[in-house]
C-alpha cells in the first residue's frame, strides 16, 4: 500500500537535541566523558585542523574579495574540474566539469534532484531503515514512499526483488533514493540484485539517485564501485565535500549528472536561490590543492578505517542472547535489535537508548531511521551506531557493551 510520508505540522523536534552534542566536547582526550555514536558527522580526525588552518591561511587575503561577489549557480570552475576528476577516478563514470552543480551539502543535493526528476504528484522511493530522507523532503510536495527491510540480511539478498514489486505496484514513483553503503545498513547489496535493478532502471521510467556520500570513506568491496550495474543516463550522483574531508560546518556538496539532467537542475538553483556561498567552494578548491600538495588526502578516510577496526574487534563482546548485533561489513554504522532484551524485560530500542544516554554514551533510536508513520514490528527495538562522532573508538564501545551488560543482568 502507498502512502506520503510528512511529518506533522507540530513535530516537536527538540527531543533530538540531546543525541548531538557541541564538537568540542568530543576532543578533550582522556578527559572525553560522553562517547558519541548517535552523531553522523565525522569528528576528531588528527591532523586535519593542521589542514583546514593552512587552507584558510592561504585564501585570507581574497576572502574579503569573495563576499563581496554575487555566488553563481554554475559554482567555481576550477574546484569542478578536480571534482569531475574525483568521480570519474573513484566510479569510472567519465565526467566534465559541466556536470558538475555545486551544492550546499548532501542534503541539499537530494532535495535538488528529487525536485528535478519528480514532476507534480508524482513520487521518490526509498529503503528503510535509513538516514531521515523524510525529513529532508517535507516541505518539497513529493510524495514520499518508504519501503521497510526487516534486517540488513534481507536487504544484502533482496533488495532488487522487492524494490521492483514495490516500483511495480506504485506507477507514480519516478525515483529511487539508493545509498550504498546503505545507512545504516552497513552492508553491500548482492551483485546479482545490483544487476537486476539496474537492468530494471533501464527499461523503465525511473531515475536512480545515488545517495553516495559514503564513497569516499570506505573500502570498496571487490568488484568497485556499487553503482556498476546503474545506467548512467538514469543515474545522478550525490556526493558530500564536507562529509568526504570531515567537514560538517562548511555545508558544501555536489552533484554529478548527465548534461540534461544538470541543465534542469541549474534552472531550479537560479530560480530558487543564488547558490552556494563564494568562500565554501574557494575553501574547498583551497582545501583539495592543501591536499594533493602534502599528500594527506586519506587523511578522514585512513582515520574512519582505523576507527572501523576498533570497532569490529569490539562488537562480538556487545552481542548477547538479549541484543543482536548486526555486523556491518563497512562503513560507518550498525544496527542492533533490542527485541529479545524486552521480551525478557520490557526494555525495548527507545528505553535502551535513554538509558543509555544517561550513562554518557549517545546513540540513535528508529526515530531517526524510520519515518513517522511507518508501520514495522521491528521498528522499536532498532538503534543504530556511528563510529564518527569519537575518536577514542576502544574505549566508548567498552563503556557501551559494560552498560549493556547491566541491562541484560536486569533480566535475571
Amino acid at each position: 500500500m502507498s502512502h506520503s510520508i510528512i511529518f506533522p505540522p507540530g513535530t516537536d523536534f527538540s527531543e533530538t537535541l540531546p543525541h548531538f552534542r557541541d564538537a568540542r566536547e568530543f576532543q578533550n582526550g582522556d578527559k572525553q566523558k560522553v562517547w558519541n555514536f548517535g552523531l553522523g558527522d565525522i569528528i576528531g580526525v588528527p591532523g586535519l585542523s593542521e589542514v583546514c588552518e593552512r587552507t584558510l591561511q592561504r585564501m585570507a587575503p581574497t576572502a574579503a574579495r569573495l563576499l563581496m561577489r554575487l555566488p553563481g549557480m554554475q559554482g567555481a570552475l576550477p574546484f569542478c574540474e578536480r571534482l569531475a576528476e574525483l568521480i570519474a577516478q573513484e566510479t569510472g563514470i567519465r565526467t566534465t566539469p559541466n556536470e558538475i552543480l555545486l551544492t550546499s551539502g548532501g542534503c541539499d543535493g537530494i532535495t535538488i534532484a528529487t525536485l528535478a526528476c519528480c514532476p507534480r504528484k508524482s513520487g521518490v522511493a526509498y529503503a528503510v531503515p535509513s538516514f531521515p530522507y523524510w525529513c529532508v523532503l517535507q516541505h518539497t510536495g513529493v510524495r514520499q514512499f518508504p519501503l521497510a527491510f526487516s534486517n540488513p540480511t534481507e536487504y544484502r539478498d533482496c533488495y532488487a526483488s522487492r524494490m521492483i514489486e514495490f516500483l511495480a505496484a506504485n506507477p507514480g514513483i519516478k525515483a529511487v533514493i539508493f545509498n550504498e553503503p546503505q545507512n545504516p545498513m552497513g552492508v553491500p547489496i548482492r551483485d546479482d540484485q545490483l544487476k537486476k535493478f539496474g537492468d530494471y532502471v533501464g527499461n523503465n521510467d525511473i531515475t536512480v539517485i545515488v545517495d553516495d556520500v559514503g564513497r569516499g570513506l570506505v573500502q570498496m568491496v571487490e568488484g568497485g564501485w556499487w553503482g556498476r550495474y546503474l545506467p548512467a543516463d538514469k543515474m545522478i550522483i550525490i556526493d558530500s565535500f564536507t562529509k568526504r574531508y570531515a567537514c560538517p560546518g562548511l555545508r558544501l556538496g555536489f552533484i554529478r549528472a548527465e548534461k540534461d539532467q544538470i541543465r534542469s537542475m541549474r534552472g531550479l538553483v537560479a530560480n530558487w536561490r543564488a547558490g552556494i556561498s563564494n568562500v565554501c567552494a574557494e575553501f574547498g578548491s583551497q582545501l583539495f590543492q592543501e591536499f594533493d600538495r602534502t599528500g594527506q588526502n586519506g587523511i578522514v578516510k585512513n582515520e574512519i578505517l582505523l576507527r572501523f577496526r576498533e570497532f569490529s574487534k569490539a562488537l562480538p563482546n556487545l552481542s548477547s542472547e538479549f541484543v543482536q548485533v548486526h555486523r556491518p561489513a563497512w562503513g560507518l554504522y550498525c544496527l542492533l535489535d533490542f527485541t529479545n532484551l524486552e521480551k525478557a524485560t520490557g526494555i525495548g530500542g527507545r528505553q535502551a537508548v535513554e538509558l543509555i544516554r544517561r550513562k554518557g554514551v549517545l546513540t540513535l533510536n528508529d526515530t531517526f531511521l524510520f519515518p513517522p508513520s511507518c508501520e514495522d514490528s521491528c521498528r522499536n527495538n532498532i538503534v543504530r551506531l556511528s563510529i564518527g562522532g569519537t575518536h577514542d573508538v576502544q574505549r566508548g564501545m567498552e563503556s557501551l557493551i559494560d552498560i549493556t551488560k547491566s541491562l541484560n543482568s536486569s533480566s535475571s
